[in-house]
């Protein structure tokens, strides 16, 4: 004789099986059938969600060489400075843009204008 087959699931799927969608009011799925685990996913990955999109909000801050702005991530995953940098020599100045991720450089398009 053949034991039953046992699966376990921990994972935090939201479909319901099959019988509790036919005895949902319009075929949908109902809570109370499914359970409290499925609510409890579903809000935990909302909270995820909105705690991803805060740290990924950038800041902006004006340092004083200049005018260069940096917008950085609240998390400091990335940091974008747009320079406007004087440099040591009269007249001449340091422009563009450059793009960090988690502290290393990935883009970088900088260069001296010399003002006339």
């Amino acid at each position: 004789m053949e034991e039953p087959e046992i699966k376990e699931n921990n994972s935090c799927e939201t479909e319901a099986p099959q019988s509790v969608q036919n005895d949902a009011p319009n075929g949908g799925m109902s809570f109370a059938k499914i359970g409290l685990t499925a609510v409890v996913c579903l809000i935990f990955q909302f909270i995820a969600l909105i705690v991803f999109a805060v740290m990924m909000f950038p800041v902006r801050s004006e340092l004083n060489d200049g005018g260069t702005v940096r917008y950085e991530a609240v998390s400091h995953i990335y940091a974008v400075d747009d320079l406007h940098r004087m440099t040591d020599e009269e007249g001449v100045y340091t422009v563009g843009t450059v793009i960090y991720i988690y502290g290393n450089e990935v883009y970088n398009n900088s260069r001296n204008v010399y003002e006339e």
